[in-house]
């Protein structure tokens, strides 16, 4: 059966086919259903997972946990629970995630991305501004930030680990490849030497490239510290490349 909420109403928990609620609508209880779209003002009082997509817009409040194949959030979504998707997880605006973020595939976040507990996916892509109490794990790990607001995470751990400032201005002449991926130099006026991430433990993972990085511990094979990088200790059995715009207190090759 489904369940549809159009203008102002609500639903109780329970199994349905589709749930859709488009301007305001509160569920009561847990969900359970194939698909969830959710429109301007949504709220949950309990868990809802899907088999299929969830899909929130506008403002969302999920008091328990979600979990999707697919989840799919833009605007506004504070939910107080756990959030877990079995192929991709994105976010957009501002998302809000009291316990832990896990997807089975990707996670792609923009805007401002905020998690309680830990991060875990194959692939990662933060963009804006992201908080994460606990450690961020990915196989892939790529963030482009803005200077004005730095993010915070609890630790960084991968295979292959990228944090880079959101670059206005590119010298395409300057720019280098590092890991197969591209890099593009800042033009002398545009350059931005301030922090963008601050790593409370340590960095660890195989290919390690660092822009506007304070952490105590970088541990990796092939590590790049660039601009703006304030680093205690560099630990690292491959190559070690370093910009003159960065601090590094300590080296140490463990190779």
């Amino acid at each position: 059966m489904d369940m549809k909420i159009s203008g102002s109403g609500s639903i109780p928990g329970g199994e349905y086919e589709n749930v859709k609620v488009s301007g305001s609508g509160r569920c009561h209880g847990n969900i359970k259903c194939k698909s969830f779209h959710g429109s301007g003002a949504t709220h949950c009082t309990g868990n809802v997972e899907c088999t299929e997509q969830l899909h929130v817009s506008g403002s969302g409040h999920i008091d328990g946990d979600i979990k999707a194949d697919d989840i799919h959030c833009s605007g506004s979504l504070h939910v107080g629970g756990s959030a877990e998707a079995t192929t991709s997880l994105r976010g957009s605006g501002s998302t809000h995630i009291a316990k832990n973020c896990i997807s089975h595939g990707t996670l792609h976040a923009s805007g401002s991305f905020s998690v309680g507990g830990e991060v875990e996916a194959e692939k990662v892509e933060f963009s804006g501004v992201v908080n994460c109490e606990g450690l961020v794990n990915a196989e892939e790990i790529r963030m482009n930030l803005g200077y004005r607001n730095p993010s915070r995470v609890g630790a960084l751990g991968g295979s292959r680990i990228v944090v880079e400032y959101t670059h206005h201005g590119i010298d395409e002449e300057g720019g280098f490849y590092l890991f197969g991926l591209r890099f593009g130099r800042v033009k002398s006026s545009d350059k931005k030497k301030g922090t963008i991430l601050r790593v409370k433990e340590s960095i660890e993972g195989d290919e390690i490239a660092l822009e506007g990085v304070e952490t105590p511990l970088v541990v990796g094979k092939d590590v790049r510290i660039g601009e703006g990088c304030r680093i205690g200790t560099v630990r690292y059995s491959g190559v070690l490349e370093m910009s003159e715009n960065a601090a590094v207190e300590n080296q140490e090759f463990i190779g």
